[in-house]
This record gives C-alpha cells, sequence and structure tokens, in this order.
C-alpha cells in the first residue's frame, strides 16, 4: 500500500532528476578512469616525478632570428679588443640573405624525444624592425614534443646540417664542423652564408599549456661562421703620397694564406677545448676555440698545418693563392686561433701582397729603371741592368742568370743565391710585403690574447696607410716567427667589424 502510494505521488520532475543523478556518476566514473589511463602513460623522470608532458606531441614553438646590427666605429688603439671591436658593418645584401632557418631541439637530461624543423623563406617573416636590425620570425609556430631542451639554430644550412641525425645525440652535433677548402671549392657550393646562433645555450621549456595560440616564444641572434678579410687599396699607384722611395708604386696581386679548412658549427670560448663553452664571449682570459686549437703550440708543425690549413704560405712567387688586386678585394676564412705563445706566422692568418715598383732615378745606377723590367739593389744603391752591378759586386758573376728562366723553383732559388751574396733582386720589378692580420691590439711589444687570429662573424678592413721601403724579393716565410716580433714595412690599419670591424692599419 505505501509503495502504491509513492509511485502516485511520483511527479515527472522526479524522474528527470533521477536520469541526471546516474548520469553525473557515469561521467565521473570516465574521468576517473580516464585520469588513470593518463597517469599509466606518463613519463616517470631521472628523479622520480611523474611528467604529463614529456612525449606529448600538442605543445608549440615559435622562433626569431636576429642579424647583427650596426654600430659607430669605436675609436682608441686598433683594432680594439673584446666582443665590438671597432665598431659593426652591415654587410652586403647577400651577407644577410636568409634562405632557411633548421633548428635542433635536445631533451635537458639527455631523455626524451630530440627533434630538428627545417624552415624554408616561405614560412618566415620580416620583422622589418628597423636601425640597422635584420629580424626573422616563423610566420606559424610549429608541434614539437613538450619537454625541456636545449635549442639550436642554424640559417642557411649545409646538406651536412640537413642531414644531421638527432638520434646522434648533443654531444656529437655539438662536436660537428663545416669544411671549406678553396684548393678544391669555391664558397658559391654554399647555399648563402651559413650561420649559427650566436648566445649561450640555455634550458627552454615547452609544455602543453604551449597551444598554437600560445606558443614557446625562442629569440637568438644569429652570426656568419665566417670571418671576412677586406684589403682596400684600389692598386693606382701609391708614390705621391705612401711610397716616396719609388718613382711609380702599386699593388698588384694579394692573397690571405694559412687559412683553416674547418670550424666548428657554433662558437665557442675558453682556455682550452675541453672546457670550451658554446656562446661564451672572449675576454681578457678567454680564447675562441677551434677545433685543433690545443694542438698549436709554439713548436711550429708542419704537418699540423699541411693536414687542416689551405692555401699555406710560401715563398715561390707564382704561388696559388694570388688574387690580382681590383677596386674591391675580398676574402672569406674560417676562424683561426690559439694560445699566445703559439701565435707565430706559420700558424696564423695573414695578408701577402705583391706590388710593382721603379726606383727613383737620382739612386740608380746603368740608366732609368722601366716597368716589368728585373733590377737589382746592393749597399742601399738601385742598378738598371746586371753589368752596372757586376762592376760593384764582382761576385756576382757566378751566379745564375734571371733572363729567361720560367720555372717558379729555379727563379726563386736563383734570387735566394743573389740574396746570399748582398743582392736583392726585384724580379720584373715586384717586392712582396707580410702582414700578420690582428684580432686585438693589446698595444705593446708584448703578446696578447687573441691578438692575432681571425673570428668568425668579424670583418678584418685592411688599410695601407704608407710603405716604408721596398719589400723583400720573394714571399718572407719564417713560421717560426712570433707575429708580434715582425719587422713591419707596411703602416697597416686594421678594423674588425659583426660583421664587427677591426681596422688593421699597415705602413710597409
Amino acid at each position: 500500500m505505501l509503495q502504491m502510494k509513492l509511485w502516485r505521488n511520483w511527479k515527472k520532475e522526479d524522474t528527470l532528476l533521477l536520469i541526471k543523478k546516474i548520469f553525473m556518476k557515469r561521467k565521473l566514473l570516465i574521468s576517473l578512469l580516464g585520469s588513470m589511463l593518463i597517469c599509466s602513460c606518463s613519463k616517470v623522470g631521472d628523479d622520480g616525478s611523474r611528467s604529463q608532458h614529456q612525449g606529448v606531441k600538442d605543445a608549440y614553438l615559435s622562433l626569431s632570428i636576429e642579424l647583427p646590427s650596426v654600430s659607430k666605429t669605436k675609436g682608441g688603439v686598433k683594432p680594439a679588443p673584446g666582443e665590438h671591436g671597432d665598431g659593426q658593418d652591415v654587410g652586403e645584401d647577400f651577407e644577410n640573405e636568409v634562405r632557411a632557418l633548421l633548428v635542433f631541439g635536445f631533451p635537458q637530461d639527455g631523455s626524451g624525444t630530440a627533434f630538428k624543423e627545417l624552415i624554408p623563406t616561405a614560412r618566415l617573416q620580416d620583422l622589418n624592425l628597423g636601425s640597422g636590425i635584420i629580424s626573422y620570425k616563423t610566420h606559424e609556430p610549429f608541434k614539437v614534443s613538450a619537454g625541456k631542451y636545449h635549442l639550436y639554430v642554424m640559417v642557411n644550412p649545409t646538406t651536412k646540417m640537413k642531414n644531421f641525425s638527432v638520434s646522434q645525440g648533443e654531444d656529437a652535433f655539438k662536436n660537428e664542423k663545416v669544411e671549406y677548402d678553396g684548393m678544391s671549392q669555391t664558397f658559391a657550393d654554399y647555399d648563402g652564408f651559413p650561420m649559427s646562433s650566436a648566445d649561450e645555450i640555455s634550458v627552454t621549456e615547452i609544455t602543453t599549456a604551449n597551444t598554437k595560440s600560445n606558443p614557446v616564444f625562442f629569440r637568438t641572434a644569429v652570426q656568419r661562421m665566417f670571418a671576412k678579410v677586406v684589403f682596400t687599396s684600389t692598386g693606382e699607384d701609391l708614390s705621391a703620397t705612401k711610397a716616396s722611395f719609388a718613382k711609380e708604386f702599386k699593388f698588384v696581386r694579394y692573397g690571405v694564406v694559412n687559412q683553416r679548412k674547418s670550424a666548428y658549427w657554433f662558437r665557442r670560448a675558453g682556455t682550452t677545448n675541453s672546457n670550451a663553452v658554446i656562446g661564451a664571449k672572449d675576454n681578457n682570459a678567454n680564447y675562441i676555440i677551434d677545433p685543433i686549437f690545443d694542438q698549436k703550440t709554439d713548436a711550429y708543425s708542419p704537418t699540423l698545418v699541411g693536414n687542416n690549413y689551405w692555401n699555406i704560405e710560401n715563398e715561390l712567387i707564382d704561388a696559388s693563392y694570388w688574387t690580382p688586386v681590383q677596386s674591391k678585394n675580398v676574402k672569406y676564412c674560417f676562424e683561426n686561433t690559439m694560445k699566445k705563445e703559439a701565435q707565430l706566422q706559420g700558424y696564423t692568418t695573414n695578408l701577402v701582397l705583391e706590388a710593382s715598383f721603379i726606383p727613383k732615378e737620382e739612386n740608380t745606377e746603368g740608366g732609368p729603371v722601366t716597368s716589368g723590367v728585373t733590377f737589382f739593389e746592393y749597399g742601399g744603391k738601385y742598378y738598371a741592368d746586371r753589368e752596372s752591378l757586376e762592376a760593384v759586386a764582382p761576385m756576382v758573376k757566378s751566379l745564375p742568370n734571371l733572363d729567361g728562366l720560367s720555372d717558379a723553383n729555379i727563379i726563386c732559388n736563383a734570387i735566394k743565391s743573389f740574396y746570399n751574396s748582398g743582392v736583392k733582386v726585384f724580379y720584373k720589378g715586384h717586392c712582396y710585403y707580410h702582414y700578420s692580420i690582428r684580432h686585438a691590439n693589446n698595444g705593446d711589444a708584448s703578446m696578447g690574447i687573441m691578438e692575432f687570429a681571425t673570428v668568425r662573424n668579424n670583418v678584418y678592413k685592411m688599410a695601407v696607410n704608407s710603405v716604408k721601403q721596398p719589400g723583400t724579393p720573394f714571399p718572407p716565410v719564417t713560421p717560426n716567427l712570433p707575429d708580434e716580433d715582425t719587422d713591419l714595412y707596411l703602416d697597416v690599419t686594421v678594423s674588425v667589424l659583426p660583421w664587427i670591424v677591426r681596422e688593421n692599419s699597415m705602413d710597409l
């Protein structure tokens, strides 16, 4: 009777309420089951903690890069030491061109999923920040696995960079090198200037909270992997103001010699290769480190140079490194660094200049010298022909006749024979100058840290202020001689820019 009474009093609203309660309980059960499933699939960290982020591919990363900007040139002793040199040079358009980005992410703790992402220019937008700043940002963020990463960015990557497998690990990646050997390839083999992150590596965390509309924004400056050497002489007649000893004087050929064949993908600094830090700065204690930095000592090794350098300086006057002097003289090279006691002419990158000159007639015997003709210097006086020389230096009568010689080795040996007898032979009117490229000037005769070197993303502008005297009869090669001990015939201004300018001023 009671049951019937309750049933009669049951209302439609009571039915709806019962259905709602049943549904809510079922929803709670499903939610609990889902939570159990998530917990069972989450990764256990090294410290025993569980992370719901690692390995979940629903996190997003947005990227921005900034190329070196322009600032005013600094004064003082040049080239100035430190990161900023003598100022900055925006460079040529093609030196700043960004054709693609390549991003590598390696898990901070070594576990989890590494990734790489190739981003063509179609996926980039120019931020056009003005004031000489060149900056690009990804149009859309890209999806990665959530986690804590070390991020590395490359611009205009080489084929080797694109093909690097992240499965090889971060340590192998950090030790990879870019190669260039001008004896077997040209700079055109690269698809634009390869560049890489300039900053120290830090940890970037990307979580599931970083959705496509709320990505992690990663910004980095990049720097070119090459250094740039600019010789500013146009080869015009310098006699009026810069070479007072000559009736005519001009530079005809030049070479940037002792260039390294390889460099690390990312710049590193320290006192040795083992303690170097990627992205660290050079300072009064730190060197920029190249791949064979530790092997270069104060005992010059021709084998080390032969295996790791190209365009090695030699004394042959037809050496393969010569390039005719033009209105614009530019060479690109890798960084080449060593401890201060190893800053020897045989290791450092050098500028070698070939000049032609005609001595003044009032200081010449045997008639005036004409352009392109071999002449001699003995006892502070010039001799236009061999007969005039033999009249005052009979010992040279037994020495070889240079007329008609064509083999470079034979010519060089003949010139040496005269030189050992106290006679300088200016073969076809040519002489040679050597200048070790300075990265920083410590202002005294003692060798300084990073004083003679070439470093990526630096511009070494070489300007001849004056020429003190004729150069040597053949390219001077003294590989064991410290750079600081060079008897400079050139007054050279070098400015180094990021492109960092370092001004080298030369009095020859």
